[in-house]
């Protein structure tokens, strides 16, 4: 086995991240994959967790870049991190300086009866889309063959954004899309739920791919 290439070989690949129950279900390790080797699955309680496909890849082509992406393993310095983060820096280094913040609604009557929180996460994709500042939004919308089930899907018109209205509450492998937003013509905005862990993801996937352009996030919903 060479594992010259290999930071920690003890951390070969995501499996090891599942295995120590550290996953967050991000899914950005699916998108980081150069070799479309890993997998979302679902287990018995419907919680979204990914599986390498097969290991020879990992050992003689890969260094490991599923688990460099990995939230759930930098959460804990002794692991991995070859430049641990202090942790009182954490939530800066995730989410980056927080400058201001403001509360505020749509202004859109119907975004705004229809949005959670007043529609201003709706609203302000709307905004950006119509008026040519992102050619698309990164978020989690409606499954209309499941109602009671959600798709991730990259939203490219105001129908499409205004479908997705509403939070949704659950863990979503959001992650694994994250290499489709990586085209230098078009901007995109990215949906989020306030968690230092997916963010984090986001955060490092652009740092990992050379010439990639690290989308903007959005929080709340």
């Amino acid at each position: 086995m060479n594992t010259n290439c290999h930071l920690n070989p003890e951390w070969l690949n995501i499996d090891s991240v599942v295995r120590n129950e550290l996953c967050t279900q991000c899914g950005a390790c699916v998108a980081m994959c150069p070799h479309d080797n890993i997998v979302i699955e679902r287990d018995e309680h419907w919680r979204f967790y990914p599986r390498v496909l097969e290991e020879e890849p990992c050992v003689k082509h890969c260094k490991s870049l599923c688990v460099e992406i990995c939230s759930g393993v930098h959460e804990d310095s002794s692991l991995w991190k070859k430049q641990p983060i202090v942790e009182r820096d954490y939530e800066e280094w995730c989410a980056g300086p927080v400058v201001k913040t403001w509360i505020g609604y749509s202004n859109d009557e119907g975004i705004r009866s229809r949005g959670t929180s007043g529609g201003l996460i709706t609203g302000l994709l709307v905004y950006l889309l119509e008026s040519g500042k992102i050619n698309g939004a990164l978020l989690v919308g409606p499954n209309k063959s499941h109602p009671l089930e959600h798709d991730i899907m990259i939203a490219r018109t105001r129908a499409e954004i205004e479908d997705a209205w509403g939070s949704k509450y659950y863990p979503m492998p959001i992650g694994k899309l994250f290499d489709q937003l990586m085209n230098k013509k078009e901007k995109y905005a990215v949906v989020l739920l306030g968690c230092l862990g997916l963010l984090g993801a986001k955060r490092r996937f652009g740092g990992e791919r050379p010439g990639d352009r690290d989308p903007e996030p959005l929080t709340g919903r």
